[in-house]
């Protein structure tokens, strides 16, 4: 064959450069791309998470001590149990933004929708191995979908006990309504 003119051999280095940085282009602007989805999802997540926590902060410092000194020796779920008040906040919430799931696993729960699932075990495992781990993020596979999680331990207080240690020991009312089976045999610092 013929060789290629001067013109031609400059015409085709520069479409090699100009091809190459295309290539390049697209694989870092995808990565950056991932990376800003991934701090988006993250963000929302991390509300989500604080809207929850400040769900069951508000009930057990506000709510449940009114509701206690006001109707002494009652428990009235609905105002005195922050997993039940953060779960029903979340099911409005979810009506806006079905893509988002919240829950309370626990290997023993009261609701039996808290159930945790093998992975979740492995997570709540890792917390009560470490207590100085203080949160797990990261994602995990659910079916065919990759997830992002955001998790924290919820460790059993004093207050707590009452309603999750002895069945004995716990409101007739949540008893009525729940039975003796679930959500007990707790102690303080799990």
């Amino acid at each position: 064959g013929r060789a290629f003119s001067l013109r031609s051999k400059f015409n085709l280095a520069i479409g090699s450069v100009f091809l190459c940085a295309i290539v390049l282009l697209y694989f870092l602007s995808g990565s950056r791309l991932q990376k800003d989805a991934e701090a988006q999802v993250s963000e929302k997540a991390r509300l989500l998470l604080t809207t929850m926590e400040s769900s069951r902060s508000f009930t057990s410092k506000v709510i449940k001590p009114a509701l206690y000194k006001a109707l002494p020796g009652r428990f009235i779920a609905e105002g005195m149990s922050s997993s039940f008040g953060a779960r029903n906040i979340f099911e409005r919430i979810r009506k806006s933004y079905p893509q988002y799931y919240f829950k309370h696993a626990a290997p023993h729960p009261r609701n039996l929708m808290n159930q945790a699932d093998a992975f979740e075990m492995s997570i709540i495992k890792k917390f009560s191995s470490d207590p100085g781990l203080k949160e797990w993020q990261g994602y995990r596979m659910k079916g065919d979908r990759k997830e992002y999680s955001i998790r924290k331990p919820i460790v059993a207080k004093e207050r707590c006990m009452l309603c999750h240690s002895d069945p004995a020991k716990a409101p007739q009312e949540l008893l009525d309504r729940y039975g003796n089976k679930n959500g007990f045999g707790r102690s303080v610092g799990e």
